[in-house]
């Protein structure tokens, strides 16, 4: 997503930062604002975040708005109306949803399927909350698989 936003100068692009999907021991569930504040600092300077993040209040009032699907995606436009929003951040579909967007079209949607991901990624970020964590994801994969599958991709409008 990273790379995607320095492709897109002309879209501002903000991570919101929710809660941890998989507390462990190293990172433990949010108690108060400044711990969650320190524990999303923590995140933009391991994994070198350049986008703007913004974070949600310690009970997660803005991720319940939203809905509660793990790295899902919107496109809003200019005027606050929600554009497009997808159960999972796919950098590829994203990309085409902008595409079809930025030329004044609605995004087309594409595979409902739950996308590959970046196994490093998620291995590197839940070795950061602690082992509970790896095995608190291991256990809800058959979960999320369903999960994503249930809602098709596209558009709000």
């Amino acid at each position: 997503m990273g790379d995607l936003a320095e492709l897109r100068d002309e879209v501002d692009f903000y991570v919101l930062y929710v809660r941890e999907a998989h507390p462990g021991f190293n990172v433990p569930e949010h108690k108060s604002i400044d711990g969650k504040r320190a524990q999303a600092q923590r995140v933009i300077d391991e994994e070198r975040e350049e986008r703007t993040v913004i974070v949600d209040d310690v009970v997660g009032t803005a991720h319940h708005v939203l809905g509660l699907a793990p790295n899902s995606v919107r496109i809003v436009d200019t005027s606050g109306l929600i554009r497009y929003t997808a159960a999972w951040a796919d950098p590829a579909e994203l990309k085409r949803a902008l595409d079809f967007l930025l030329v004044g079209e609605g995004p087309q949607p594409d595979s409902h399927e739950f996308p590959q991901a970046d196994l490093s990624t998620a291995w590197r970020v839940l070795r950061r909350a602690g082992w509970r964590a790896v095995s608190d994801f291991f256990l809800m994969i058959p979960a999320m698989r369903r999960s994503h599958k249930v809602a098709p991709l596209r558009p709000d409008t």
